[in-house]
């Protein structure tokens, strides 16, 4: 029981200290995460640690984008040995995102459509909310209007419906692209 919630404290705490900016430490916690995961042979909780390392935090320290890479990929292999759709959806999810920076729009798309029907063979709407932000990412970047209008139609109301909103205030921002696009100034001025 003690190790279990040392695992949990060690997540919660390194993403408490993501959203706060103190990244160095919560690589710290990650990583101690990941270790107490791999020493307890927890699988599930050691895709999280993965997925909180293959998160912004190392990017933010100026890691370069294939290190937060290796840790998704990581913990996808052992998403999909455990069947975990959900956590399936979340890390494809990121890799699009990762892909979207890196300019491979090509992979980044087809990470993210995998994603989106990861997330709705989870049956989950948080992971389907996640699959459709990481496809939302590429399409936006590549101001390909009709797709992002798409996905944003339906993310939008999931997002509100689940109180996420961390990822709501992007795609309310990003939902200006089409506004842009088609210069509907005051629209877009108003969704931004």
């Amino acid at each position: 029981v003690r190790r279990r919630l040392q695992r949990h404290v060690h997540r919660a705490r390194g993403d408490a200290r993501h959203v706060r900016g103190a990244y160095r430490a919560a690589v710290g916690d990650f990583r101690a995460g990941l270790a107490t995961a791999r020493e307890a042979g927890d699988r599930r909780h050691e895709v999280r640690a993965l997925r909180g390392l293959g998160g912004h935090v190392l990017n933010a320290l100026g890691a370069p984008a294939h290190e937060s890479a290796a840790y998704l990929q990581q913990g996808l292999r052992i998403a999909l040995s455990l069947g975990d759709r959900e956590a399936e959806a979340d890390l494809l999810a990121r890799l699009a995102i990762l892909q979207s920076n890196r300019l491979q729009f090509t992979e980044a798309v087809g990470l993210g459509r995998r994603a989106v029907a990861a997330g709705r063979a989870a049956r989950s709407d948080r992971a389907l909310a996640r699959g459709l932000d990481g496809l939302k990412t590429p399409h936006a970047y590549l101001g390909e209007v009709a797709p992002l209008t798409e996905v944003i139609d339906e993310l939008e109301p999931l997002l509100r419906r689940l109180g996420d909103l961390k990822l709501l205030e992007w795609t309310v921002f990003e939902s200006a692209i089409p506004a842009v696009a088609a210069a509907r100034w005051d629209e877009a001025e108003h969704r931004m």
